[in-house]
């Protein structure tokens, strides 16, 4: 790889970037047809992106320009070849610098901060069921493994969130890996498809094994397996009245002890537990009966309809009244 060639690529402005540097308005450099702008979201499909049987599209993000709120159909990986910049998921602010990655789910909608000079941002667009079946056929004959081994991000590190962050703070880095993807992306010769597939390959290997390192399931001793197990149990039970309180007691365990194992191992408090669970079934009262949302506010828990509004809007990005209308017109639809 010639690292000084594909730097210079990269660094070089744009003609995108040199006008968004001049009025520091971004440009949406994608045919009308390919996206859908409404309510503030930019959606976009994947017509300008993918050829037929394609799964893997590479583009440097735009400087010089905040870019809005935008999803896409598909999985999205965000590396920070150099630089730093700022992205805001979900409410979220998720910071990145040189070398971190950022999974993205399909449907997840973030926005991105302006970047600077130095700040070169890389997006991998992934077409999932596509580069499965690619892979797979690749390594047919001499890997006995399975995509859904190598690839847990696909199943296990969207579960609980539809981002996931890699920091390269870790010896293990991916920089090196994924530069050569880049590289013979831009700089396509012979063979250089066999080259990114096998690159790919190992840099999901490499996702796979941080990601068996980090899975605090695999980390948890016996006894925190159960306690963690009963915690969530009583979640799902409970959670229209529970309080820390009443399960620390349930449990036979000091309130703070409870509080303090609940942060450690899931990474948020009990309270932002307990909300996630209410505005799940909010979101399934909403859709399927006929109550109003001041009813369904009270019926899962809040006892504040304004802090009901706030959490909903914080987890669906968007108010209960959306998803009424949004299943009222589907009810007339039918």
């Amino acid at each position: 790889m010639n690292t000084y060639r594909l730097q210079q690529l990269l660094y070089e402005e744009t003609d995108i970037e040199k006008i968004q540097k001049k009025k520091h308005n971004f440009i949406i450099d994608l045919p009308k047809y390919s996206f859908n702008y409404q309510n503030g979201l930019l959606t976009l499909n994947d017509t300008s992106f993918f050829k037929k049987n394609e799964y893997l599209f590479i583009n440097k993000h735009n400087r010089y320009a905040a870019c809005p709120k935008h999803c896409y159909q598909f999985i999205e990986l965000n590396y920070m070849f150099s630089g730093k910049c700022t992205e805001k998921i979900n409410g979220e602010k998720i910071d990145l610098k040189k070398g971190d990655i950022l999974f993205l789910n399909a449907g997840s909608k973030h926005a991105i901060s302006s970047l600077g000079k130095n700040d070169i941002l890389i997006t991998f667009l992934i077409k999932e069921k596509n580069i499965k079946v690619d892979l797979l056929s690749q390594t047919k004959g001499f890997l006995n493994i399975s995509m859904e081994n190598i690839t847990p991000f696909f199943t296990d590190i969207f579960r609980d969130k539809q981002y996931h962050v890699f920091r390269n703070n870790e010896p293990l880095s991916f920089e090196q890996t994924l530069n050569n993807i880049i590289y013979e992306y831009y700089f396509p010769q012979i063979y250089s498809a066999e080259i990114i597939k096998c690159n790919l390959l190992k840099f999901f290997l490499l996702t796979a094994r941080r990601s068996e390192k980090s899975c605090p399931d695999s980390q948890l001793e016996p006894h925190n397996s159960i306690l963690l197990s009963q915690i969530t149990e009583e979640i799902n039970k409970n959670f229209k009245s529970l309080t820390l309180a009443v399960i620390a007691q349930k449990l036979n365990y000091n309130k703070n002890y409870i509080s303090n194992f609940i942060k450690n191992q899931t990474g948020k408090t009990f309270t932002e537990l307990i909300n996630i669970r209410r505005v799940a079934e909010a979101n399934k009262l909403i859709k399927h009966t006929n109550y109003s949302i001041a009813q369904i506010s009270e019926l899962v828990g809040f006892s504040s309809k304004t802090y009901f509004y706030s959490e909903y809007k914080k987890h669906f990005d968007h108010l209960p009244s959306h998803d009424r209308q949004y299943s009222a017109a589907e009810f007339l639809k039918v």
